[in-house]
């Protein structure tokens, strides 16, 4: 789980319009599943791979197929980084428009990722 409330920025501006974009008052968390979970800890590090994830955003639950990279794995934990290519409106999220529209974001945004999966003895 992933609190929408610790995603930090300079911009005070922005970061309230990104709150409010993914409706945070009421959806406080983004949920990420990662599976197979059992298999992680014997992926191959500097490897390729790709994992199922389930994500949900606003709500909204959405299926993927990662492509990511392990960077390291050991007996105690697994370092995973990847990239993830999602549409807003998959999340039933209305991609935002600013200035009457004259800026305007798109329905495809790229997500850059790392996160350590420990394992337990």
């Amino acid at each position: 789980m992933v609190p929408v409330h610790e995603f930090t920025t300079t911009n005070h501006r922005m970061r309230k319009d990104f709150l409010e974009l993914l409706k945070a008052s009421e959806y406080p968390s983004i949920q990420i599943e990662i599976e197979p979970k059992h298999q992680i800890k014997f992926l191959i590090p500097n490897k390729k791979t790709t994992l199922k994830a389930t994500v949900t955003l606003a709500g909204h639950t959405h299926n993927y197929v990662v492509p990511c990279t392990v960077v390291t794995c050991d007996s105690t934990e697994a370092m995973i980084e990847g990239s993830l290519q999602v549409k807003l409106s998959d999340f039933n999220i209305e991609p935002p428009k600013k200035v009457l529209g004259a800026i305007k974001i798109n329905d495809e945004v790229f997500i850059n990722f790392a996160f350590k999966r420990e394992f337990e003895n």
